[in-house]
Order: structure tokens, then C-alpha cells, then sequence
């Protein structure tokens, strides 16, 4: 219905099993995010001459962090992010 929040975790009662559940979640977000970029940081280093070189270790480190920080950032400035992340997952998945 009208009260159904967009994650899981939020339409459970709260207490500290959720607490755990929901803690849990955002670090296993965050710890795979970077992880599921990993084809996008193959296409772009292999385009982008400075970072092809093995020497430009620091170089790809900073590109990737750039690039996880501006994903992150455009993720939160768009309002009601999991109904636009279900139609784009609706469209591409079907």
C-alpha cells in the first residue's frame, strides 16, 4: 500500500535484529559497490592513455575513488532513487 517504504529492512518493526540487518546491508553495500564497477574501470583505463601504463598505480587508484565518490553523489542527488532504479531494472531486465 500508501506505506510501503522502498527498502525491505524499513517496513520490518524496529528493533535490534533490524538494527543489525539494516547495518549489515549498508556495509555490504558499501563494500561491493566498487566491486560491481569493476567492467566500467576496464573500459575507461583502456581508453584513457595515462592510466594504461603499469607505472600509474596512484593514478587508477584516484580515477576509480573519483569515480565510486561521483556515482555515490549522483545516486543521492536524484529523489526517490529506488523507483528510478526499478524502471531502469524493468526496462534493461525484461
Amino acid at each position: 500500500g500508501s506505506e510501503t517504504r522502498d527498502m525491505i529492512t524499513f517496513n520490518i518493526p524496529q528493533n535490534k535484529i533490524t538494527s543489525f540487518l539494516r547495518l549489515f546491508y549498508c556495509l555490504g553495500v558499501f563494500f561491493t559497490y566498487p566491486v560491481m564497477l569493476f567492467p566500467v574501470y576496464g573500459v575507461t583505463e583502456s581508453k584513457i592513455r595515462c592510466l594504461r601504463k603499469s607505472r600509474g598505480l596512484w593514478r587508477r587508484i584516484l580515477f576509480r575513488t573519483a569515480l565510486v565518490v561521483l556515482t555515490g553523489l549522483i545516486g543521492m542527488q536524484i529523489p526517490h532513487f529506488g523507483l528510478f532504479l526499478g524502471l531502469i531494472g524493468s526496462i534493461a531486465c525484461s
